[in-house]
């Protein structure tokens, strides 16, 4: 019995022996674990993938390119108390703003080249300021004569600043002399062009800068058989060669104001 007890003591002590060595052989896994950053995809629809970074150049790019910002031209009668009633064209030539004066005895300033519209029916001395030309007129800025802190604006047709009427000065309400007229004074010969023409029934020979046939009017009721306006101003020649201011119907047919109406009106 002694000697079966120490066997097994001495089998103990072996089968000890062999987990402390295995323990020597083996040190102690360290389980702390440490996680490090997965790294990040590429994004297809992140711009700073883009090498250029500009929009457009990815495919994958939703962004936009920036638009450039057109220039924004301001109307020249912008601050008209009725500029929003005032007609304007995309071929207007525009002027530099030149102060002038109505020359005619009357001029009627509208809304439109041979509108229907009236703004105001300015007097001989009305000072006024041209910046655009269209089809035989003026776009002007003048102060309401009612009210002088009121600006306004309109059309009028070139004989009310350019008048080339026979007067006994020679020269216009502006100061100019009337150089296209060979007329310088009421009364005085017409041109030989003017004097030579032969006009349909219902017109005269009217005589400007240019010579030709229109219709004499005292008002715009006075036209509209011939669908114009009575804007224009010159000297109506008689059978005998002599010269008298008169007004005529401005239409269609009538030197510099050709191209009406216009079919593509605007107003900035």
């Amino acid at each position: 019995m002694l000697t079966m007890n120490k066997a097994m003591k001495t089998a103990m002590l072996a089968t000890f022996a062999v987990f402390a060595t295995a323990a020597c052989d083996n040190p102690k896994t360290d389980t702390t674990t440490t996680t490090s950053a997965p790294t990040p995809a590429a994004n297809p629809n992140n711009a700073n993938n883009n090498p250029t970074n500009a929009p457009g150049a990815n495919p994958n790019d939703q962004r936009q390119p920036t638009a450039t910002t057109p220039t924004v031209t301001m109307s020249p009668i912008a601050n008209a108390k009725n500029a929003s009633d005032v007609t304007q064209f995309p071929e207007q030539q525009k002027v530099a703003p030149t102060t002038m004066k109505i020359v005619t005895p009357a001029a009627t300033i509208r809304t439109a080249p041979q509108g229907t519209t009236e703004v105001l029916v300015a007097k001989q001395g009305l000072e006024v300021t041209e910046v655009a030309k269209d089809r035989g007129y003026y776009l002007v800025l003048f102060n309401d004569p009612s009210d002088a802190t009121v600006q306004k604006a309109g059309w009028v047709y070139r004989d009310a600043l350019e008048s080339t009427a026979a007067t006994p000065s020679g020269k216009d309400a502006n100061g100019k002399p009337l150089a296209n007229n060979p007329a310088n004074a009421k009364g005085a010969p017409a041109s030989a062009a003017a004097a030579k023409l032969t006009c349909p029934a219902g017109q005269v020979r009217i005589q400007t800068s240019e010579a030709f046939c229109g219709n004499q009017c005292k008002s715009d009721s006075d036209c509209k058989n011939v669908n114009g306006m009575c804007d224009g101003y010159g000297s109506m020649v008689s059978q005998s060669g002599q010269l008298t201011p008169a007004h005529y119907c401005v239409t269609n047919s009538v030197p510099g104001s050709t191209s009406m109406p216009h079919t593509n009106p605007s107003t900035p």
